[in-house]
């Protein structure tokens, strides 16, 4: 079976950071030093191992590319050839930015409304960028964005990827996503 995790989220809402984190910490390691990242145009794929039998796809969604999310998403969806696989969404924002919040909103309502592409998938909103000062609190967040249609396979939880507040929770989920 494929394992295949999309990534998506507003223009710089930290999704690179956190996803070659993420990779790190599969490996033992982490970056100790922030590193500047160009924004991801199109997809960028890295490989999270999990465990000796369980390797996930991760397709990262340039956020600039927010209007086509879906669609981009359902054709790779379509064009698997009917190979079996298991797909979950982790949709960032940043606590940094509230001021992205309608638009984020919009764009994962749309993605896992009970038509969209994501609809039937786990999915995990990460509030990223949490570590720094006079930002949104997780229950703001949770406020604007869990609406009461879209509770059901969807968790929130704060990261701050550059400071490790919150990753192994991520990684937890991620496991029981994929392996469990």
């Amino acid at each position: 079976m494929n394992y295949v995790l999309y990534v998506v989220g507003p223009e710089a809402s930290g999704k690179t950071d956190l996803t070659n984190q993420l990779v790190q910490q599969c490996q033992d390691k982490l970056f100790i030093h922030p590193k500047k990242y160009p924004p991801t145009t199109g997809q960028q794929m890295l490989t999270l191992t999990l465990g000796p039998a369980c390797s996930v796809e991760v397709r990262e969604v340039g956020g600039l590319m927010v209007n086509s999310w879906e669609k981009f998403i359902k054709s790779k969806v379509s064009g698997t050839d009917g190979k079996a696989a298991r797909y979950a969404l982790l949709f960032v924002v940043s606590a940094s930015a509230p001021q992205q919040l309608p638009l984020s909103i919009s764009a994962f309502q749309l993605l896992k409304r009970c038509d969209g592409v994501c609809a039937e998938w786990p999915a995990l909103i990460v509030v990223q960028k949490a570590g720094m000062p006079h930002v949104m609190s997780l229950p703001e967040v949770k406020q604007l964005v869990i609406d009461g249609a879209l509770v059901q396979d969807t968790s929130i939880m704060e990261v701050d990827s550059w400071n490790g507040i919150g990753l192994g929770d991520v990684h937890v989920w991620l496991q029981k996503t994929f392996v469990l």
